[in-house]
């Protein structure tokens, strides 16, 4: 039923500056029901129907239906849009600034299920359409590109339509925090499976090989802290902390693939920040591996960075006592905890209730080389995912699971949010996600350690030219995110800008 490729036939004198644009029509090859072209490109409300018509999983053939501003910001956004996706830009939704897309004949029908979507979208001038294949929806999904800037008209020559590939995949772990001891509980009362995350985890390393990942992710706490208060079995010399690692990291080899670790407060209750930093495989990816800090950036693709960070470099955990990060964290938690039990939050409310001794943040030279990594990424034209074990944004999490200086964090994401197109965390053991008003998706990973014995709790997330697609498995939640929400969020905020001298001009 579905074609891999389709011929646009793009016909002369559409003007789209204009409201009598019934000739502003495409007509494809593309899974087209004979006689629908969408001939009333216009109709009262300046609102365009869908040009290419595709048929549903139902049978049925169905339009979609987009406003003149899709139009518009196809043709002013290089990066394209996602005209598949349910998503609502801004604003009242039938405004003329707003964006907003929907199946059928009017924005004001009711939505079909999503099941029944067509991949259809309006071919703007100068424009090229792609149609991806196994997406997380339908398994199909049709995206229009911008190749010129501005308004004008068809010139006649054809477009073709091509399969865009899959760029690279990579698997998303996080908090195995094995231990071999019984399982137990959380302060809060939820069962922890100490033994059975390392069967997770081989479950999840097998589930990566398969799916033919380029590597893997894994969100820090890889042991739990009770290796390091329990004995070691009778007879044996080897702690309870160095056969916990011992374990997990055989798993982790048989991969055979890159692996990105990140530092959780549990691993420093087991082994000094050097000995992780080795057999972690963090200095592999230092720029300068003789420096006893624990972020670096990985680049799986040209147009891809990863920048790991470390959420414990201001902390009292890793450093020890004399170090000039272990006094500023003392420092810190003297100020902002009245608590004698630092690791306690009571009294404190809210996002204030991050400052503990399991928490950290990121150091002021941290926090420049991650503003020089973004420049250098804006520099290279490439787009940016941002990991550590902390948690990047409030409304993903508790308030307790907060690096110290998120706000500073995010306010250097924020600066770049052309290029940051996410942040990856762990630490809290609940799904949480995010998406702020500058575009930028933020994901916080449910742990393994807590997923009862036979379920799982991981994904496989597939990178696009233009979405980062989320597969979760079992118990972990997915999802689908669009790149280049920063751009959508500027232009309206420059909009709302002018609108605003506008009314100061004709109100003073």
């Amino acid at each position: 039923m579905w074609k891999t490729s389709g011929t646009l036939e793009a016909f002369a004198g559409a003007d789209f500056g204009i409201k009598d644009g019934k000739n502003a029509v495409v007509r494809s090859d593309l899974d087209v029901a004979p006689g629908q072209f969408g001939s009333n490109a216009w109709d009262d409300d300046f609102n365009t129907r869908a040009l290419v018509i595709a048929e549903g999983s139902d049978g049925r053939a169905y339009q979609r239906t987009v406003t003149r501003s899709v139009v518009k910001f196809v043709l002013d956004n290089s990066k394209g849009l996602n005209l598949f996706s349910k998503r609502h830009y801004g604003g009242d939704p039938w405004d003329g600034d707003s964006i907003t897309l929907l199946p059928g004949n009017h924005p004001r029908m009711p939505a079909a299920k999503y099941d029944n979507w067509a991949s259809s979208a309006t071919i703007s001038p100068g424009c090229t359409a792609t149609l991806y294949e196994n997406t997380n929806y339908r398994g199909r999904k049709l995206v229009v590109k911008a190749k010129m800037p501005s308004f004008g008209t068809f010139d006649n020559k054809a477009s073709s339509v091509k399969l865009a590939p899959k760029l690279f995949s990579f698997g998303l772990i996080s908090d195995v925090q094995h231990a071999d001891i019984p399982d137990g509980f959380s302060f809060h009362g939820v069962p922890r499976y100490y033994r059975q995350a390392l069967a997770g985890l081989e479950r999840a390393l097998e589930h990566f090989q398969q799916e033919q990942v380029s590597f893997a992710v894994h969100l820090g706490d890889i042991i739990d802290y009770h290796n390091s208060v329990t004995p070691p079995d009778e007879g044996s010399d080897i702690s309870k902390s160095e056969q916990a690692l011992q374990n997990v990291l055989q798993r982790f080899e048989r991969l055979q693939l890159p692996v990105l670790h990140m530092l959780g407060n549990h691993c420093l209750y087991n082994h000094p920040r050097d000995e992780l930093n080795r057999r972690l495989g963090i200095d592999k990816f230092k720029q300068y591996p003789s420096l006893p800090h624990s972020y670096y950036t990985y680049s799986p693709h040209p147009g891809w960075r990863f920048v790991v960070c470390d959420g414990y470099d201001v902390s009292l955990l890793g450093w020890p006592p004399g170090h000039p990060l272990h006094a500023r964290a003392a420092s810190i938690l003297s100020e902002k905890n009245p608590n004698k039990e630092k690791n306690s939050n009571n009294g404190l409310v809210g996002v204030d209730r991050r400052f503990v001794k399991f928490g950290g943040g990121l150091s002021e030279q941290q926090l420049a080389w991650l503003g020089q990594q973004l420049e250098e990424a804006r520099s290279s034209s490439q787009q940016v995912v941002v990991l550590c074990h902390l948690c990047f944004h409030p409304r993903t999490c508790a308030g307790a699971c907060l690096m110290w200086n998120y706000d500073e964090v995010l306010q250097t994401l924020h600066s770049y949010d052309d290029v940051v197109v996410a942040t990856l965390a762990g630490h809290a053991h609940m799904d949480g996600y995010f998406q702020d008003e500058h575009g930028i998706h933020h994901r916080v990973c449910k742990a393994v350690l807590e997923t009862p014995p036979g379920r799982d709790c991981f994904g496989v997330v597939d990178v696009f030219p233009d979405r980062l697609v989320v597969r979760g498995v079992d118990t972990f939640s997915s999802g689908e995110w669009c790149i280049g929400g920063g751009q959508v969020v500027r232009r309206r905020q420059l909009e709302q800008k002018r609108r605003g001298t506008l009314a100061q001009q004709q109100h003073p």
